[in-house]
């Protein structure tokens, strides 16, 4: 298609030495799942944010995955000058000529009927969409968020079981009236989603027991 693309190992397609396209396969009961990745217009700051570092370190990304990230990945779109297609082409053109380019002129595409979109409705709904299924089948994992508000920096250490809190460790130099063991026990035992956390130290925040921290913004640490 006229980019310099080239391949690295197995899996990925690079330019200028920076990924752009990367696959994986997951095989089972004789069957082969294959998907790959593009990066046309991604943006690199989101993308950061919502990678999980492979290390248990939770500032990884938040400290310097930006520019680590950015290092290794690089986006199609930034090498349109030049080419033979349109440099303003956006990501669902970019699709189309991918398709284009890949799929046979005979190939026909198939359309799934109603009949077929509501058995998988079906399958996907109990399951998918529980929370039983998203988080339970962990069991224990660890959690830690920080961040550095106009009270001072608090660093949280959540150990989950089953998206229960079942312990919390609050460290940093901010300033709270009363003792600290108070926040403790309404976080220990309560499910780790905003509306159970913001319903547990909702009573705190109204006393304006956090010097310069807003339950809201706290909120929005955890569950950035």
């Amino acid at each position: 298609m006229g980019f310099p693309a080239q391949m690295s190992g197995r899996n990925d397609l690079l330019i200028d030495g920076k990924k752009f396209c990367g696959n994986a396969q997951y095989r089972s009961n004789g069957r082969a799942l294959h998907h790959g990745t593009i990066l046309f217009d991604t943006n690199f700051e989101q993308m950061a944010r919502v990678l999980t570092p492979q290390k248990s370190d939770p500032q990884k990304l938040t400290a310097k995955g930006v520019a680590s990230v950015r290092s290794r990945v690089t986006n199609l779109s930034e090498y349109l000058d030049g080419h033979p297609y349109d440099k303003a082409m956006g990501s669902a053109e970019f699709r189309n000529l991918l398709l284009s380019n890949i799929l046979p002129s005979d190939a026909k595409k198939q359309t799934l009927s109603n009949e077929e979109i509501s058995k998988i409705e079906s399958l996907h709904a109990p399951l998918f969409k529980s929370r039983d299924w998203v988080f339970d089948r962990f069991q224990k994992y660890e959690i830690s968020k920080s961040k550095r508000f106009s009270g001072g920096k608090m660093e949280l250490r959540f150990n989950m079981k089953n998206d229960m809190i079942s312990e919390c460790k609050i460290l940093g130099d901010f300033f709270f009236a009363g003792e600290i063991d108070e926040v403790l026990q309404k976080l220990n035992g309560c499910r780790f989603d905003r509306d159970s956390l913001k319903s547990a130290l909702s009573s705190l925040f109204c006393e304006q027991r956090f010097y310069q921290i807003g339950l809201d913004e706290l909120l929005d640490c955890i569950f950035d």
